[in-house]
């Protein structure tokens, strides 16, 4: 239930940032084709990236519960709040 949670703030969180930096595209003044398209792949390679260290990080916390290993699961949460 807590990872429902979790995901579901996690998802309405990223849904704001994404409207959020449409918002921003659509009224910036376009320069060029060319750097429109540098623009949404820095965006996508950023947030490709962020996903990808916060599976690494849920991953780790899943094994810390495993482990029993209270110092490194509270480690590991404080990193998952920076990173999402």
């Amino acid at each position: 239930m807590f990872e429902f949670l979790e995901n579901s703030l996690y998802n309405e969180k990223k849904v704001k940032e994404l409207i959020s930096v449409e918002k921003k595209l659509l009224n910036s003044p376009q320069h060029s084709d060319e750097n429109a398209d540098s623009s949404v792949a820095e965006m996508f390679l950023n947030y490709a990236l962020l996903e990808f260290k916060r599976a690494k990080v849920l991953k780790e916390i899943d094994q810390t519960l495993q482990d029993g290993n209270k110092e490194l699961f509270l480690k590991l949460t404080e990193e998952l709040k920076k990173i999402s």
